[in-house]
Formats: C-alpha cells, sequence, structure tokens
C-alpha cells in the first residue's frame, strides 16, 4: 500500500490528509503528549519513526472517537 516502511510525524499527517482525515501535527503532538498518539516503532536520533498503517489506524480511530455515530 504504502512505498515507505517507516514515516516520520509530518510525513504521518501529510498520509492522513491525502486519506481526507484532517489531522494537524498540533495534533498529533499533543495526543503523544498524553499517551494516547500513535505508537513509534523506532527513533532516529531525537526523531519518532512510525509504521505508516499503524499511522493510520491511529489517524482514523482519532476521527471515530471524534464522532459518536461512527463508532458505533
Amino acid at each position: 500500500m504504502h512505498d515507505k516502511k517507516f514515516v516520520t510525524r509530518r510525513e504521518g499527517v501529510k498520509l492522513a490528509n491525502e486519506q481526507g482525515i484532517p489531522l494537524s501535527i498540533g495534533r498529533v503532538n499533543k495526543d503523544s503528549m498524553d499517551g494516547i498518539g500513535p505508537q513509534p516503532a523506532g527513533r532516529y536520533g531525537p526523531t519518532f519513526l512510525y509504521n505508516p498503517e499503524e499511522f493510520l489506524r491511529y489517524a482514523i480511530e482519532r476521527v471515530q472517537k471524534s464522532v459518536p455515530e461512527l463508532a458505533a
């Protein structure tokens, strides 16, 4: 599905936006600080790396929690 094995937070946000999910880097940063953000697959220096499919799963879950009728 995706060419990259890992994405950064910014690349993950761009990926979600391309799927029509209005996610912002600020939301991901806040959710990550609160422990409810996407789980990193690893780090390269100070940069967290994410599996693209897992990042999209987080983004889709975020939308479903925002719209209760979709969560059912």
